[in-house]
């Protein structure tokens, strides 16, 4: 670099020869470069297509994982709904045997019930034997001693 003097621009004549082999080599510099650009942008979309696919099958595997946990958890709780189940069902069984038990006391009850009127009406025929007794006792005693 030239310091402190002053290059002037010179005027330069370019033939048609030279026209058109500066507009073949800028045309082929231009396809090389335009090539370079489709080949990494080719290279470029190879390598997303890899992580993509990657975390695709990386995805698929946790899904998969995913399903078959969430899989055994439902079966798990649906185990535990069938456990629980059964458990109502036992005690259901109970409650019904323990309806059977009252039943039968009632029966019994019912039974001891009627027993009780029996013997109610028995005293009551038995009251109103002694009433008749009472009044032959009196109506005896009355002919045997009378009262004048």
């Amino acid at each position: 670099m030239l310091v402190g003097r002053r290059v002037e621009p010179r005027e330069v004549t370019v033939s048609a020869a030279q026209n058109w082999t500066l507009l073949g080599m800028v045309t082929v510099l231009l396809g090389v470069v335009g090539g370079l650009l489709v080949h990494q942008v080719r290279l470029v979309g190879d390598r997303l297509e890899v992580r993509i696919g990657g975390l695709e099958a990386t995805t698929d595997a946790r899904f998969a994982g995913f399903e078959s946990t969430m899989g055994a958890r439902f079966d798990a709780v649906d185990q535990r709904f069938h456990a629980v189940d059964q458990r109502f069902d036992a005690v259901d069984q109970r409650f019904d045997a323990v309806d059977q038990r009252f039943d039968a006391v009632d029966q019994r009850f019912d039974a001891v019930d009627r027993r009780f009127d029996a013997v109610d009406r028995r005293f009551a025929a038995m009251d109103q034997r002694f009433d008749h007794l009472d009044r032959d006792v009196e109506a005896i005693a009355r002919i045997v001693f009378p009262r004048d």
